[in-house]
């Protein structure tokens, strides 16, 4: 997860990131490392995030080594295009131009420390969000010019593991709901 704090009742925000190779590698470990010594629990969860700034500073210790993207529905990339969708089918002009703006700042963010090594992802899906933020996003990445990506945001190999996966997301007192992964 990647936030902006440690806030209890937050929204934990989906992120990913892929090693381009051993040092990047050793980045993820250091930023890792840091997330789990600082976990703490939240709503009955043990709560893993990584703060932006410590991505900063680790990005910037080994620039060029990990490539980013915004990650699924739950990323914060989406969480923001949801509420502009929202705000533009209301006609709120200001929550329209507050709601860019954290778009096109949140973005920035991203491509001064990725730089060509951040992607916007999306998935293919029938669900009615998923289309509606693939439709959306699209503008926003050609009007940043940042290159998008696909992904099918898996969470196991086959539908005859779902159940193991189930089991493994409930397995420390959760009741996380996981079918329509």
């Amino acid at each position: 997860y990647l936030t902006d704090t440690r806030d209890k009742s937050q929204k934990y925000f989906h992120f990913i990131l892929i090693a381009k190779d051993t040092i990047g590698h050793r980045a993820l470990r250091e930023l890792s490392s840091t997330a789990w010594y600082n976990s703490y629990y939240d709503r009955g969860m043990e709560r893993v995030p990584t703060l932006k700034s410590e991505l900063t500073e680790i990005v910037k210790k080994y620039p060029g080594h990990l490539i980013a993207t915004t990650a699924c529905l739950g990323g914060e990339l989406a969480t923001l295009t949801h509420e502009l969708i929202k705000a533009e089918k209301s006609n709120n002009e200001e929550e329209i131009f507050n709601k860019k703006t954290k778009i096109v700042n949140f973005v920035k963010y991203c491509l001064d420390l990725f730089g060509e090594d951040f992607y916007i992802e999306i998935a293919p899906a029938k669900s009615k969000d998923q289309i509606l933020f693939n439709n959306r996003v699209k503008d926003i990445a050609k009007g940043l010019v940042v290159p998008m990506i696909f992904a099918t945001d898996a969470h196991y190999l086959t539908s005859k593991d779902r159940a193991v996966h189930k089991a493994y997301l409930n397995s420390k007192d959760g009741d996380r709901e996981v079918d329509d992964f």
